[in-house]
């Protein structure tokens, strides 16, 4: 079964409503409905909670055969070219923290190279052939860039900060949560999907995690998972 694990709700509401529901988990921050979409068996888990409930997610998946798993979550961009609305799938995750509570003080850098983790190489093909076929030709059409997502605990929106990971890491956007999604899916050998989805640093105030002023990010990405969720699924393989 694939489980899609959204903490952006006006994505997660389109998602839902696609859906005929078998059965429902209902919470007050975190809640689930299995049932098919497009012919698929899935289970759709909903984030409200700030910080997110990590701990109730991973009680309603672990207790399912879940064999991929697809987070969709807001991050903010470090490079200048992603604008509102685009869109990045992690093809390798890098978490940093720096000590002190500047955050970007003197501070050493401490690396966590993901590269070779749950993050299946085969379903972001998938994924970028999809969205190739799916937004052909649209005047509206977002970007899709595949590539590196730096973790951090807290996250940030500030842009000198986000320059900053650029030259140190290379990296597409910042998340705060890829890093224990990843952990956790690595432990129950489930094919990961990260997708993030970019917003404006400007409207967050140092909150990555807000999907404020997505304008229609929420419907391209519902097709694009909607149609990508239709074509067979990858076993789970690891070493």
């Amino acid at each position: 079964m694939i489980a899609i694990y959204c903490t952006i709700e006006e994505i997660s509401s389109r998602i839902a409503s696609r859906m005929i529901p078998v059965e429902r988990h209902p919470g007050d921050d975190v809640s689930g409905v299995e049932g098919g979409l497009d012919g698929t068996r899935v289970i759709l888990v909903v984030d409200r909670k700030e910080p997110a409930g990590l701990s109730e997610i991973k009680s309603i998946i672990t207790r399912r055969d879940i064999t991929t798993l697809i987070h969709i979550d807001a991050a903010c961009p470090i490079v200048p070219y992603l604008q509102h609305g685009d869109m990045v799938v992690a093809d390798s995750l890098i978490t940093y923290n720096f000590d002190g509570p500047s955050g970007f003080g003197n501070s050493p850098l401490n690396r966590d190279d993901r590269s070779k983790s749950s993050l299946d190489q085969t379903l972001m093909s998938q994924v970028m052939k999809t969205y190739e076929t799916l937004f052909f030709g649209r005047s509206n059409r977002p970007q899709l860039i595949r590539g590196r997502v730096v973790t951090t605990e807290n996250g940030t929106a500030d842009k000198k900060a986000l320059a900053k990971l650029q030259r140190l890491l290379g990296g597409m956007a910042v998340d705060r949560n890829g890093a224990m999604v990843e952990d956790f899916c690595r432990s129950k050998n489930i094919l990961l999907l990260l997708l993030r989805v970019i917003i404006d640093p400007d409207d967050v105030e140092g909150h990555p995690e807000t999907d404020s002023g997505l304008k229609l990010a929420p419907d391209q990405v519902t097709e694009l998972i909607v149609h990508t969720i239709a074509t067979p699924q990858p076993v789970a393989i690891f070493s």
